[in-house]
């Protein structure tokens, strides 16, 4: 069952169907391995991976979409502020996932450091970048290694907000993304007790998306 690839589209469409909102980077991918050629890939390396990512992987290579408000739009303000409202998905290749960006640097320099203390390193290094959502601060939801098996245990890590708990699996992670439509930040309006954000998203979304619920519970 496609499930994935219809819940994409769907968010794809939401926002290509928006007259509020410009798509600026738009690179989304099928995949068509077989789920054992993906399996035998992890293998290679050491690890195995979850069922519903590998679900996920055998469908879908990558999500790299940005969008903004159209230079004249016309969303009400919440305060005198300029109107910021941008989204991201950045949902990575599984070889990214799970060796990073470089060659090998398996996230070196990104989300583990050397200098960290030891116990800090082996935390960090056991994470796995799903979607990376926000470059500027090493925003991203990201897999957990657990005992070489790379699980949808997800975590929420940043260069401010460091390592938080999400309470999310992957099936709940895509259904709010398809939610906020990938709205910026929204990972931490979800998993941060009274996020001072939470007033402005619902503000805008509310303006956005006419069949916009808010069902952010975690």
């Amino acid at each position: 069952m496609k499930k994935y690839i219809k819940i994409v589209e769907k968010i794809i469409q939401d926002i290509e169907n928006n007259d509020q909102l410009e798509i600026i980077n738009k690179d989304y991918r099928l995949n068509y391995e077989d789920k054992e050629d993906i399996m035998f890939y992890f293998q290679e390396q050491g690890y195995s991976l979850c069922e519903s990512l590998l679900n996920f992987y055998s469908q879908i290579q990558l999500i790299d979409i940005s969008w903004k408000l159209v230079e004249h739009h016309n969303l009400l303000s919440l305060d005198d502020n300029a109107i910021s409202v941008m989204g991201r998905i950045n949902i990575l290749p599984y070889h990214i996932m799970l060796n990073g960006k470089g060659d090998d640097d398996n996230w070196r320099g990104t989300i583990w450091f050397d200098e960290e203390e030891e116990g800090a390193k082996r935390a960090l290094k056991k994470l796995k970048p799903f979607d990376y959502f926000y470059n500027d601060d090493s925003g991203c939801i990201c897999a957990l290694v657990k005992a070489h098996k790379i699980i949808d245990d997800f975590k929420l890590f940043g260069d401010e907000a460091g390592l938080i708990e999400t309470k999310l699996n992957l099936d709940r992670y895509i259904k709010l993304l398809a939610k906020s439509r990938g709205f910026l930040m929204w990972q931490e309006i979800v998993v941060i007790k009274n996020n001072p954000l939470l007033e402005e998203y619902n503000f805008y979304m509310k303006q956005l998306f006419d069949n916009y619920q808010l069902e952010f519970e975690v």
